[in-house]
């Protein structure tokens, strides 16, 4: 009865599962179809589409797209591989992996966890795949705590490069043993994906410095199609004048609208917080997120002075916790400043609790009328 009276469908769009069971029965009633949405992605999930047969009958009716079907199936765009010794050798993995990049074309999200060291070996029949897939829209790569050096994230670097439509990309790299070199190298091809919207760069715990973090910067400024920056540089040896140059690099990014920086355990002191100056210039910024734990500052009036002039963040977290935060510095007073956030409505702070702090949450329940969500702890 659905399609009884339907002679010319252009899209239909169904999200009752008790419905579609229907569907192919009535098929034959459209007269011209072009696509058809349907939301079946749960039962998929389950096992059910067999039992019910909504796949075979659709799909043997060669005038719908099936590419706006596959839509709602997503698993059967992406790939999810773990590489490690216990699966078999990496060689071969590698190998398959590779294979099924350039026999499967339409797949466009990659999930892949490298957890053998000898991966950087066989690098380069993973570089050929690459070079030869050139449908990649989101990567995530694992490569945490398998001793990394400068070389081998050069060659990761050139499996990115070949990536010109990713639009999405994770790169974990926690834990290794590269230099600013390396991320110099990494950078160079980073700059050559211009469709990037969004990137989150995991470097915990490798010794880096400020140069790195400003080389990072220069290259996000080139991503003209940039609008998400999460940053990991926890761990490391970060101080004043790479913050201050990172700040600046990313002020020349004009999409940028959501930056996510953790900076746990750096050699960060008061004049750190000064750094912070010129992203008051990053007017468009929408959501910020700053963790500084761990480190030496001990005055953030400057940091707080400059977040106060991003007019238009919604979402705001500021993490001070275990600094040696002066105490003549009191939720109250920072909170004052903040005044001017008219459309915050997720703000989550931490810092060590002062004599203020109740009168301080009580000034953001009465002042903050819109905030939806609020966290004010030490």
């Amino acid at each position: 009865m659905l399609f009884k009276k339907i002679h010319s469908l252009k899209i239909i769009k169904i999200n009752c599962l008790n419905i579609i069971r229907r569907i192919s029965k009535n098929l034959n009633k459209i007269k011209r179809r072009h696509c058809i949405l349907i939301n079946i992605k749960n039962c998929l999930l389950m096992g059910n589409c067999h039992q019910n047969s909504i796949i075979p009958s659709i799909c043997q009716h060669d005038q719908i797209k099936h590419e706006y079907y596959s839509q709602f199936t997503s698993y059967r765009k992406q790939i999810s591989l773990v590489i490690n010794k216990s699966k078999g050798s990496t060689q071969s993995l590698i190998e398959e992996l590779s294979q099924k990049m350039i026999q499967y074309q339409q797949i466009t999200h990659y999930y892949i966890s490298f957890e053998s060291e000898d991966f950087i070996y066989h690098l380069e029949n993973l570089n050929n795949a690459f070079n030869q897939s050139n449908q990649i829209i989101e990567l995530s790569l694992n490569f945490q705590r398998l001793s990394i050096k400068n070389n081998g994230l050069q060659k990761i670097g050139q499996c990115l490069s070949h990536c010109q439509k990713v639009k999405r990309l994770e790169l974990c790299l926690g834990s290794n043993q590269f230099t600013y070199q390396g991320i110099q190298l990494l950078c160079n091809n980073i700059t050559k994906l211009k469709l990037l919207e969004r990137i989150f760069l995991e470097l915990y715990i490798n010794q880096l410095e400020s140069d790195s973090v400003v080389d990072i910067g220069d290259a996000v400024a080139e991503l003209p199609c940039l609008f998400s920056l999460k940053l990991d540089f926890s761990f490391n040896n970060v101080q004043f004048d790479g913050i201050q140059k990172f700040v600046n690099s990313i002020n020349k990014s004009d999409k940028l609208q959501y930056l996510d920086l953790t900076l746990d355990v750096n050699n960060i002191l008061d004049i750190g917080s000064l750094a912070f100056k010129q992203i008051e210039q990053k007017t468009q910024l929408t959501q910020l997120s700053l963790s500084l734990c761990s480190n030496n500052i001990t005055n953030v009036d400057q940091l707080i002075d400059s977040i106060s002039q991003l007019f238009n963040l919604y979402n705001l977290v500021i993490d001070l916790s275990y600094n040696p935060v002066s105490s003549s510095v009191d939720q109250l007073e920072i909170v004052k400043k903040l005044n001017n956030l008219k459309k915050l409505l997720i703000f989550k702070f931490k810092m060590r609790i002062t004599a203020n702090h109740r009168f301080a949450k009580k000034y953001i329940q009465s002042n903050f009328k819109k905030l939806v969500i609020m966290q004010f702890n030490s």
